[in-house]
């Protein structure tokens, strides 16, 4: 994973821990082969929501150049508002152009 990449979780960690369904993230994961199973059964061993969500974003940098964007795609699926928080607008595919009129 890139380091531009590990910073944004970084900068967006708490609001991650808030809202992300991280069983359901891990689980996601582990079927794009992002995670292992070690990985997945980490996660869910941990007791609170809060734990599971920790876990999920402590392995996740350390799984290679896709895992970031793979992330963001479950994201996108399970939670768009978490997902508009770690990606640009124009990398989620999306483009707006802004015209402005000048009145004279």
């Amino acid at each position: 994973m890139e380091q531009s990449n590990r910073d944004t979780l970084r900068k967006n960690r708490q609001n991650l821990l808030k809202d992300m369904e991280a069983k359901r993230v891990a689980s996601r994961l582990y079927s794009r082969g992002i995670f292992s199973e070690e990985d997945k059964d980490e996660v869910n061993s941990k007791s609170t929501v809060l734990e599971q969500g920790e876990c999920v974003l402590d392995i996740l940098p350390k799984r290679g150049p896709k895992a970031f964007r793979t992330f963001c795609d479950i994201l996108h699926e399970l939670s768009p508002h978490l997902e508009s928080l770690l990606r640009p607008v124009q990398e989620a595919g999306e483009t707006h152009v802004i015209i402005l009129s000048v009145e004279n």
